[in-house]
């Protein structure tokens, strides 16, 4: 039996997965959840010619941060010393964004 960490990963895997492919996006979870070669992330989301690997992550309080600054805010970016800027934002306006491109 799988540990309940990794039941909680897959289960939001298939919920975010889900909720994507509802708005008419392509997405699939990756087979082992990206723990086999050559298959990195865990979902693939997007048109063939143009997929996007996700990674997919779920805590109970480990972004707490994030939350207060989205309050108020479209868009966050995150970069920590030495790293590449990160954005993030909520899944639905992400999903609009995606829808636009989908469709052209």
């Amino acid at each position: 039996m799988p540990h309940p960490s990794k039941r909680k990963g897959t289960k939001g895997e298939y919920e975010l997965r889900d909720r994507i492919k509802a708005r008419g996006i392509p997405a699939r979870r990756v087979p082992l959840s990206g723990a086999a070669p050559g298959l990195p992330g865990d979902l693939v989301v997007g048109p063939a010619d143009d997929e996007m690997i996700w990674e997919v992550k779920r805590r109970e309080n480990g972004f707490r941060s994030l939350y207060a600054w989205l309050d108020g805010a479209s868009v966050v970016g995150l970069r920590a010393d030495k790293r590449e800027w990160l954005v993030c934002l909520r899944l639905g306006d992400y999903l609009d964004l995606l829808e636009e491109v989908v469709e052209k």
